[in-house]
């Protein structure tokens, strides 16, 4: 037997716990963690829905889910896009301590609640929020709302929160948002305004498109604007990253002499 074959052979009884003699010494082998599965029960119990997996403590996927699902109390950390294509409510235990942003890619979601003794996290009005109401998390792509007004309770808007709202119209932010830079970064094709409270000291619209306070940088032109032209105002210096990406009814953008930088992405 050639010595790597041997070696290899040896991780392999290491990695199975099995006793190893010899005078070649191996790489401590450490097994993955197991895959758990459990069924994607709705609030009734029924566990015909389908099914899905934790592996330690963090949500694989919701692929396998149709319909309303209650995740068991194993789930403690939920990933950026973890996908529920099927999933049309989510109900999130009060185990779960971590939650990346843009935690579910869920095309017919409608609603996302949380138990009401979770510590980390809160649903108002089927929306996902940090406990302390400060961070806005998801917003579900399928609930059906034409408006939305931001609590005046939010500082923070994590990155793509609206990504693939199917039904939004306008969104309105408080004078309390610090930072949202990101919030309309994804493809969120229903979003035809964005108003921002005049008294806001961070943040700016105008013409229902996303500033910021000074006017110096667009942030995001909304994806479901039915323009087909549009003049950059004259105090705009940057365009933000993906700032007017998947806008398909704008056909011509005039820039500003003034314009210093486009940002990556901007018109994809």
């Amino acid at each position: 037997m050639k010595l790597r074959s041997l070696k290899v052979l040896i991780l392999a009884l290491v990695a199975l716990g099995t006793p190893v003699i010899g005078n070649l010494s191996a790489t401590p082998a450490f097994a993955a963690a197991d895959a758990v599965t459990f069924p994607c029960q709705g609030e009734d119990g029924a566990g015909d829905s389908g099914y899905y997996t934790v592996t330690d403590g963090l949500l694989d996927g919701l692929e396998h889910c149709y319909g309303e699902v209650v995740l068991d109390d194993s789930v403690t950390r939920i990933s950026y896009g973890t996908e529920a294509p099927h999933a049309v409510s989510i109900t999130i235990p009060a185990t779960t301590s971590t939650i990346g942003d843009w935690p579910f890619h869920a095309p017919e979601l409608s609603n996302i609640s949380v138990a009401g003794d979770n510590p980390n996290y809160e649903s108002i009005g089927g929306v996902l929020f940090t406990k302390d109401g400060a961070t806005l998390i998801r917003y579900p792509a399928a609930a059906n709302l034409q408006s939305y007004d931001v609590p005046g309770s939010v500082t923070d808007i994590s990155a793509q929160a609206f990504q693939g709202s199917n039904f939004l119209q306008t969104v309105n932010l408080p004078a309390s948002l610090i930072h949202a830079d990101y919030a309309f970064d994804a493809l969120s094709p229903s979003i035809e305004t964005i108003t921002v409270a005049p008294e806001n000291q961070n943040y700016s619209s105008s013409d229902g498109v996303f500033f910021n306070k000074d006017g110096t940088v667009l942030l995001a032109y909304p994806q479901g604007k039915s323009d087909v032209s549009y003049e950059v105002p004259v105090s705009v210096q940057v365009i933000n990253s993906d700032a007017l990406q998947y806008n398909s009814s704008l056909a011509a953008v005039t820039f500003p002499d003034g314009l210093l930088e486009i940002g990556q992405y901007a018109f994809s």
